[in-house]
């Protein structure tokens, strides 16, 4: 337990202790924006005594959101609204505050029911947007398939999880996470389940790797 509220580092960044409040999604954002629910949420754990507290999952471009309330970062709107919230939790703790930036890619667009954790996909009549993936198949079934990025497509995400590191950094974050996980984009183009290409970004482990490198890459130098 000494161990466990000793002081912690992460990179070039010193942690109260260990505890780490992970990132959890709200599903309240408005335009991918922040709104007042989230510094009521976040203010909580500010004081909770954790030592990091990380925000939720946060979309680098609009087609790579979840669900129409997931957070983004790919605006000045957005933006904004972040260095709003930052600067009030600020005021709470000495917690450093980290953001999980993340692209849905074929599990984007969809509606959340809180009942079933797969959720369904997002009807046209709510705002359906085709969602981009390594390879045209679908999450499930009666679910959209999404459109196979083309290089020109792959490069802009990657330069978009650049932007969105640099508008976090503007925003007052101490850290970036980046979701590499659970059946999301990053995880779809490392998976050859999902990831079906021919060309450098598939194939091979390294070219399914391929993506994950460059992101870190363009995010560190950001």
């Amino acid at each position: 337990m000494s161990v466990l509220f000793s002081e912690g580092r992460i990179g070039g960044v010193s942690i109260d202790n260990r505890v780490v409040v992970s990132p959890m999604c709200q599903y309240s954002a408005v335009d991918g924006a922040a709104q007042d629910w989230h510094l009521v949420h976040l203010g909580s754990l500010m004081m909770s005594g954790a030592g990091l507290v990380i925000l939720e999952a946060t979309a680098v471009e609009a087609v790579g959101r979840g669900t129409n309330g997931c957070r983004g970062l790919y605006d000045d709107a957005q933006e904004a609204a972040f260095a709003r919230l930052v600067e009030a939790l600020r005021k709470l703790s000495p917690a450093k505050i980290g953001l999980q930036l993340t692209h849905c890619g074929r599990k984007a667009a969809t509606r959340t029911i809180p009942e079933r954790w797969r959720g369904e996909p997002l009807p046209p009549e709510e705002g359906a947007w085709t969602p981009v993936a390594p390879s045209p198949i679908a999450y499930d079934e009666d679910w959209q398939v999404p459109e196979e990025l083309d290089e020109a497509g792959i490069l802009r995400i990657i330069d978009a999880f650049a932007e969105s590191a640099r508008r976090a950094a503007r925003a007052g974050f101490d850290l970036l996470e980046l979701h590499g996980a659970h059946g999301y984009l990053i995880h779809q183009f490392l998976s050859p389940i999902t990831n079906r290409r021919t060309d450098r970004w598939g194939g091979s482990a390294g070219n399914r790797n391929r993506i994950a490198v460059e992101i870190v890459r363009a995010v560190r130098k950001a």
